[in-house]
């Protein structure tokens, strides 16, 4: 596994991965453009735009949440943490929402620099990392690169009269 360590307030990698950086307000526009792309593969019910600016929104400011990006004038790839809680405890997890690599970037260390970012995150946080795969396409290899990495499944997801990617 590769090493992390905190430079200048960004989570670092070792060299073979692309540097994961904090989002920025600036970089709001670009970041709904592949919000956009990630609805159009994986969407399952009817999504709200409004409702995905606001949240984005709060990742690009640090509001109770981080959303790590790669790329500058093109974001190749994101992940979005948010502090949250599960229905039963009042402790509290990060719980990703979203991890996408933009297709032209799928054959890049990306999608393991994301992961790296989320699990360098809870470990600064001291609070369990909540992370999940919910796709119809490609998911044994989704499942696969996150167990390289994270270790066995804690359970699975099922999506019953729908499915990611019809809408």
């Amino acid at each position: 596994m590769e090493s992390t360590q905190t430079v200048n307030g960004f989570i670092r990698t070792s060299s073979a991965l692309p540097r994961v950086r904090a989002a920025v307000p600036t970089d709001f526009g670009r970041i709904m453009h592949l919000c956009e792309q990630l609805y159009a593969e994986n969407g399952a019910v009817n999504v709200d735009w409004d409702l995905v600016e606001r949240v984005i929104f709060d990742g690009v400011n640090g509001k109770q949440s981080c959303l790590g990006v790669i790329g500058g004038d093109e974001i190749e790839a994101m992940i979005y943490l948010r502090i949250s809680r599960m229905w039963y405890s009042s402790d509290v997890v990060l719980e990703e929402l979203m991890n996408f690599v933009s297709q032209p970037y799928r054959k890049t260390m990306n999608a393991k620099a994301l992961i790296e970012f989320a699990k360098e995150s809870s470990r600064r946080l001291e609070v369990p990392l909540l992370i999940g795969v919910i796709s119809n396409e490609k998911t044994e290899a989704k499942i696969r690169l996150y167990s390289r990495y994270l270790g066995q499944p804690a359970g699975a997801f099922f999506l019953y009269g729908a499915k990611t990617g019809d809408r």
